[in-house]
């Protein structure tokens, strides 16, 4: 399953047009990110463990630090929208 990452013209399009649709992907790849980062992590740690200073460990490390990344990506594209759908209801009201 390939993961729903939009474009910047993309994201400004579905942001206007349809903020809950977005997050709602959005959160749907979060939850797989999430899935793979305890995965990471779980190797990562266990490699630090028991093979610390492998190449195994330094890329188990690589993963996991790319993974972060990503999450924190997501998780902040989600923040926005709805930072902004709260400011929308906010000034509509």
């Amino acid at each position: 399953m390939r993961d729903y990452i939009p474009s910047p013209d993309e994201f400004v399009q579905l942001a206007g047009t349809a903020k809950v649709e977005l997050m709602e992907r959005l959160g749907g790849v979060m939850l797989k990110k999430s899935y793979d980062l305890a995965e990471a992590a779980f190797q990562h740690y266990r490699l630090q463990a028991t093979a610390k200073g492998t190449p195994e460990a330094g890329e188990a490390q690589a993963v996991k630090a790319q993974l972060d990344w990503e999450y924190d990506g997501l998780k902040h594209a989600v923040s926005l929208l709805q930072s902004t759908r709260r400011a929308e209801r906010e000034l509509s009201e």
